[in-house]
C-alpha cells in the first residue's frame, strides 16, 4: 500500500526582524514500494521504519531527521 512522507516546517522568531521566519521548509515523499528503502532530501528512511503504523515519526538513517508516515489507503483520489 503506497504512503506518505511528511516533514513539517519549521519557524523561528527573529527579533532583530520582529517576525517569524521559516527554518526549514515542509516537504512531501510518496512511497509507492515499501520493500525498498527510500531516498530523500533529509536522507535514507529504512524498510523497517517504513512498517510502522500510520501516524508515527520516522527517522532517516544518516542524519536522524524526524519524518511523519501516513497510509494513503482512505485519502482521496484527488489528493495523491
Amino acid at each position: 500500500m503506497p504512503k506518505l512522507l511528511i516533514r513539517k516546517e519549521k519557524k523561528e522568531f527573529v527579533p532583530e526582524l520582529n517576525r517569524e521566519v521559516c527554518i526549514v521548509k515542509a516537504r512531501q515523499y510518496f512511497v509507492g514500494d515499501e520493500t525498498k528503502p527510500v531516498n530523500t532530501r533529509d536522507g535514507i528512511v529504512a524498510v523497517s521504519e517504513l512498517k510502522k503504523s500510520s501516524g508515527s515519526k520516522v527517522f532517516t538513517e544518516s542524519s536522524n531527521k524526524e519524518l511523519f508516515l501516513l497510509d494513503t489507503e482512505n485519502f482521496p483520489r484527488q489528493f495523491l
